[in-house]
């Protein structure tokens, strides 16, 4: 594994022949595509696997609602994204290829859940939420 430091493209991400590019918080990482991989046939593998296309697209959604994304953005729960700090909250409340009840789409208030945020905030003339802790 390799380090880019001080990268005359600055960061650069994805994938370029069989060499990927990954930037995890302020560092550039270099890695080789493996030759081959497994991919895990056990139960467990499978029922994860399952769970991350409706959980991708419940995440997309909430995150493209500007207000909702809000309240995500500024709840306590540390992610590197809004989208990832959605997921990573949903992600046990799903069952296999589908949402259940227990899935959020507000963080509750102060990122505390039980209460809801949106309940809790006002939107002023000019259409910015003024959120009341």
């Amino acid at each position: 594994m390799g380090r880019l430091k001080n990268t005359v493209l600055g960061n650069v991400t994805g994938k370029v022949g069989d060499i990927i590019f990954r930037v995890k918080g302020k560092e550039s990482y270099v890695y080789s595509k493996p030759k081959q991989f497994r991919v895990s046939q056990k139960q467990e593998a499978r029922e994860a696997r399952s769970k991350f296309t409706p959980l991708s697209k419940f995440a997309s959604i909430i995150n493209s609602i500007p207000e909702l994304k809000y309240f995500w953005s500024i709840s306590e729960i540390k992610a590197c994204s809004t989208y990832h700090k959605i997921a990573k909250k949903n992600y046990s409340a799903f069952l296999p290829n589908r949402t259940t009840v227990k899935n959020c789409i507000t963080t509750g208030a102060n990122g505390m859940w039980g209460s809801d945020p949106v309940i809790q905030s006002n939107i002023d003339k000019s259409g910015i939420i003024e959120y009341a802790c």
